[in-house]
């Protein structure tokens, strides 16, 4: 069994998918890992500063889980695609 180590710096957050681009919190890690699952339906996700989700940015499938490596401080955008309702996680990995 892997065991992963919360990043304490940074509270996991929890978000609604819809059909407009959100964005979590600047996401503080020191490992610059970041653990994004997305329950109910698709997401389109953009990592960056300010960034904008599209229905051409990364497409993470109905009930998925991820790792993405990013800097420290930077903010990852989503929006919805396709029916019914979800969510999406974000959780920086130390």
């Amino acid at each position: 069994m892997q065991i992963i180590k919360i990043d304490t710096d940074f509270t996991p957050e929890t978000h609604d998918l819809t059909e407009s681009s959100q964005q979590s919190s600047a996401i503080i890690t020191g490992s610059g890992i970041v653990r994004i699952a997305v329950r109910g339906t698709h997401a389109h996700i953009k990592i960056g500063y300010n960034p904008t989700a599209t229905e051409e940015s990364i497409l993470l499938p109905q009930d998925t889980v991820e790792y993405f490596q990013i800097r420290s401080g930077q903010q990852v955008a989503f929006i919805k695609h396709g029916d019914g309702n979800g969510e999406i996680n974000f959780c920086a990995i130390d």
